[in-house]
């Protein structure tokens, strides 16, 4: 069977600085990748051009072959599981001069990139077309001196994101900067895009879960499920992007949740189709990786499910952590902090200063955890707040 991918990404930029916008900047990318399928093998090529079908087809049947079955069900189902809309150039502009004038107020320094995303996927194979649109992606990027923040939305508001960023440059702008060790602070929250999944990723293999015979027993907080989704609000997994079309191994149902965790307990493992049917289990994730190079089994589009509780409800005092690098090392989760605020009352109020710490997953998503919360945090429309209490950091 012989697939093509077209991906067309469109992008409208303006930068902002000393009260003026310029460089108005409309980017078209085109790629097409090339899938064939011959006797329960695959065969990909990527191409950044224009070139005839027959030659990318061939192209890509000369490319290493990685065993891959069930092929027959693939891309079948076709399904629009994301907004798209048209902002012009001047709307653009607009909207560039009205964050910036406002942010001006602060410091006089800061510089502002802003860039209007849409993706547009194309599909044809045997059995017929697909067309799909990713959410459309308002972002911003933020520098004031060495500080560089970058701001996400779907849907634009331009007093929402004032707002946001006000929350993070403040503490700059008033040279606000604290050590982690001058801090008696032991709740936590950090961002649902930050990487926390490889733990579960490791965790939940088939081998793992079924060797152990971890299944149907409670390990964790009754408060954490997790889940891989194709629902529309969760369209912006930081993982999404090595997908190149959102078939998730053939499910019918666009909107469809596999819990592989339900209040603390396994109940499933994550699988592509191959793993599903060597161990005898549901299907529950795609194996799509472009990255990779090659079909693989990933951990694609997880998320701990959001609970009742609003952050503000849920802690009133915490450390919250920006970004970091998250690592796996066996059972333990390093972080590497590279910018973290004091949270009070719904204000960040202390920039600290980075730092790194080791803290055992199990411990970590045992009765430590309190849950996401059920609204949305700061600088997105997409993250929600990850909360844990009683912390020993060090």
């Amino acid at each position: 069977m012989k697939e093509k991918l077209e991906i067309r990404k469109t992008e409208k930029k303006a930068f902002y600085k000393n009260s003026f916008v310029d460089e108005m900047i409309k980017i078209n990318k085109q790629s097409t990748i090339f899938r064939y399928f011959e006797n329960e093998t695959l065969s990909i090529a990527y191409i950044n051009n224009d070139i005839d079908d027959e030659e990318g087809y061939f192209i890509a049947s000369k490319n290493k072959k990685y065993p891959y079955s069930h092929t027959t069900m693939l891309n079948t189902q076709s399904n629009v599981i994301a907004k798209h809309s048209n902002i012009k150039e001047k709307e653009v502009a607009d909207t560039v001069y009205k964050v910036g004038n406002e942010l001006e107020k602060l410091s006089k320094d800061i510089e502002i990139e802003y860039k209007n995303v849409n993706i547009r996927y194309n599909l044809t194979n045997i059995n017929k077309l697909h067309m799909n649109f990713e959410d459309e992606r308002n972002v911003f990027y933020i520098k004031l001196g060495e500080n560089k923040f970058k701001f996400e939305y779907r849907a634009l508001d331009s007093k929402k994101a004032v707002q946001d960023m006000e929350l993070f440059l403040k503490p700059i702008v008033q040279k606000k900067y604290i050590e982690i060790s001058k801090i008696n602070e032991k709740n936590l929250i950090i961002p649902s895009d930050l990487n926390i999944y490889d733990f579960f990723e490791e965790y939940l293999t088939c081998k793992n879960v079924i060797t152990n015979k971890l299944m149907n027993v409670e390990i964790f907080s009754e408060k954490l499920s997790l889940y891989t989704s194709l629902s529309p609000e969760d369209t912006k997994s930081g993982k999404y992007g090595m997908l190149p079309f959102f078939d998730w191994e053939g499910s019918y149902n666009p909107y469809y949740r596999n819990i592989l965790i339900e209040n603390g307990t396994v109940v499933k493992p994550y699988s592509n189709k191959d793993l599903a049917k060597e161990y005898e289990v549901e299907n529950t994730c795609c194996s799509y990786a472009i990255k990779d190079d090659y079909p693989s089994c990933k951990l694609l589009g997880a998320y701990i499910q959001k609970g009742d509780y609003k952050l503000e409800d849920m802690v009133k005092s915490a450390i919250f952590i920006e970004s970091a690098d998250i690592t796996l090392q066996k059972e333990e989760l390093k972080f590497e902090v590279k910018r973290a605020y004091l949270y009070e009352n719904g204000e960040l109020t202390n920039i600290i200063n980075p730092f790194s710490f080791f803290i055992n997953a199990f411990r970590l998503f045992g009765n430590k955890f309190a849950g996401a919360s059920k609204d949305l945090l700061f600088n997105s429309d997409l993250r929600r707040a990850i909360v844990f209490k009683d912390i020993q950091i060090f």
